[in-house]
């Protein structure tokens, strides 16, 4: 519900005409989780690409996502978001006869 009200106000010091609004905004939330591995202008590749050289691995998958969310209420605007970038790889790893999956994060 909206209500807008006009009338002439002076202002004690100066004279002059004031303006001055108040309104009541709905309280609203939105949340989202992006996917960002498929821009590649967004370079979570290359950064990819620099963990597993400096880890030194030869077979790498990654994943890098956004978590945002934002929210208004009586309290004020809110708003907040975490991105993060997984490198992950497995390997074949023989110990005394057996075959065992290894897997390495980082």
């Amino acid at each position: 519900m909206w209500s807008i009200h006009e009338g002439p106000a002076e202002d004690a010091a100066s004279g002059a005409r004031e303006a001055c609004a108040v309104s009541i905004l709905p309280a609203w939330r939105a949340e989202a989780t992006l996917g960002l591995a498929q821009d590649a202008g967004l370079g979570f590749d290359d950064a990819a690409r620099g963990i597993a050289s400096a880890l030194e691995l030869q077979r790498f998958a990654y994943e890098a996502r956004q978590a945002c969310t934002a929210r208004y209420s009586a309290m004020g605007f809110e708003a907040a978001a975490v991105t993060a970038l997984g490198v992950r790889t497995a390997a074949l790893v023989r110990r005394r006869g057996t075959a065992c999956l290894s897997s390495r994060r980082g």
